[in-house]
């Protein structure tokens, strides 16, 4: 089964997966400039991306850091199954940090594994 097989065979599994692991490493991290986050999967790479409302201060972009590096490494080369089976091979980790502001509607920007979150806009 390819990459791309697998993806479309195990979508929520790996949704879920990585849920755990970004939602633990944002704990306490997470700013209300927070907008979105959307996974995207091309290649072997799996690429995060993290929407904000406005600049990030110093601590915050250190804080968002840490939260890339730490994902990064409870990662490893790939998402497994319950059962531990290799579920989606990754060899490259990417997280993008966009400025986005609140006017702009970021929902089209969604990657081929979903929002794993976006916030409700109050316009």
């Amino acid at each position: 089964m390819n990459n791309i097989e697998m993806l479309i065979k195990n979508r929520l599994e790996i949704r879920n997966d990585v849920m755990l692991h970004l939602f633990s490493d944002l704990l306490g991290t997470a700013t209300r400039k927070l907008r979105g986050i959307s996974l995207n999967y091309s290649g072997k790479k799996l690429n995060i991306q993290v929407f904000f409302d406005s600049e990030l201060n110093e601590e915050e972009e250190d804080e968002m850091l840490c939260m890339d590096l730490s994902f990064i490494a409870s990662l490893g080369k790939g998402i497994y199954n319950y059962k531990d089976e290799l579920i989606l091979e990754v060899e490259l980790v990417g997280t993008n940090f966009f400025i986005v502001p609140c006017e702009i509607d970021i929902y089209d920007r969604e990657g081929n594994l979903g929002w794993i979150f976006l916030r409700k806009e109050y316009i």
